[in-house]
């Protein structure tokens, strides 16, 4: 039997006065055949305003999405490659209604949806996983270990999903940026720190998947997973004493070393990881500077299955 567990949590970085990260993690069951499940992050722009709003829009919209139009994994798949613009189709609406400027819809968005057959027995489980902009993706295996999956941009400035629809602002950010995002994917072991590069390259700044080994996440088996987390840009902005002179590929191994790890398997399992952290941080004088959203899925098996 498999018992899932979602949770999220939003902390505001000490360069914030507002947190301008958001999170939302759900579940449906549109069908007899499957639960879905899904989780997304998304994290407003700076320099936009209102970009807490931005961010809450983008999120309750791709839950509204899950809700009323996927209800199997051929449907997400025809989807998928049109979620930025079903993801900002209501945001006039919100911003006219509520009157604050549309530039709010500068936020970076990061989502997953997981199928779960309702069926025990049947062996196939399938997600998608989609990151527009900076963040992270880390799947922890039974085992312990860690996949980390994450976009990086040269310029700091992310390639937001509102890009993707309109044709002059994807030109001015290629013109003034570029046209290219890397992708990574590292292997992490929490227990014993020792962490590999398994992928690098580069692709088109409008290529929205995570990739594995240059390959897009594509339905899959993940029993062999025990969770599955999604996580803005601030990853690298929470650290501790020991933190400080560490350069980021060591702060991203100590984070999985420390907070993948899921002691307390609860339903509030990553909102008390991650507030011990955030205090943590306070009490050593060593604060984060970015805000962080996360948003996570655990799956508990049982014996023998």
């Amino acid at each position: 039997m498999r018992t899932i567990l979602t949770d999220r949590s939003i902390e505001t970085g000490s360069s914030h006065l507002l947190c301008e990260d958001y999170a939302l993690v759900g579940e449906v069951k549109p069908s007899d055949e499957y639960r879905v499940i899904y989780a997304c992050v998304s994290d407003g722009c700076s320099s936009a305003p209102n970009a807490d709003l931005g961010a809450r829009f983008l999120c309750h919209n791709f839950a509204t999405l899950v809700k009323t139009q996927i209800s199997t994994p051929q449907n997400a798949q025809q989807l998928w490659p049109h979620l930025p613009g079903l993801l900002l189709q209501n945001h006039l609406v919100y911003t006219n209604m509520l009157g604050v400027s549309s530039d709010c819809m500068y936020a970076t968005f990061w989502g997953i949806i997981l199928f779960i057959p309702t069926d025990n027995t049947a062996g196939i489980d399938r997600y998608f996983v989609c990151g527009y902009g900076d963040g992270a993706f880390i799947e922890t295996d039974i085992n312990g270990k860690c996949y980390v999956y994450l976009k990086e941009y040269s310029s700091g400035a992310p390639y937001y999903p509102i890009y993707h629809i309109d044709p002059k602002r994807d030109k001015a950010y290629r013109n003034k940026f570029s046209d290219k995002v890397m992708f990574k994917k590292y292997e992490i072991d929490p227990e014993t720190g020792e962490c590999e590069l398994i992928y690098s390259g580069e692709d088109s700044v409008s290529t929205p998947f995570v990739w594995v080994d240059g390959v897009k996440v594509h339905p899959v088996d993940v029993p062999s997973f025990s969770s599955m987390s999604l996580f803005s840009d601030g990853v690298h902005s929470f650290q501790g004493r020991e933190l400080a002179d560490m350069t980021d590929l060591d702060k991203l191994t100590w984070f999985c070393k420390n907070y993948m790890t899921f002691p307390v398997q609860t339903f509030n399992f990553m909102t008390r990881n991650c507030r011990f952290m955030a205090s943590e941080s306070r009490r050593t004088k060593t604060v984060h500077t970015d805000d962080l959203g996360c948003a996570s899925i655990m799956l508990k098996y049982s014996e023998g299955e």
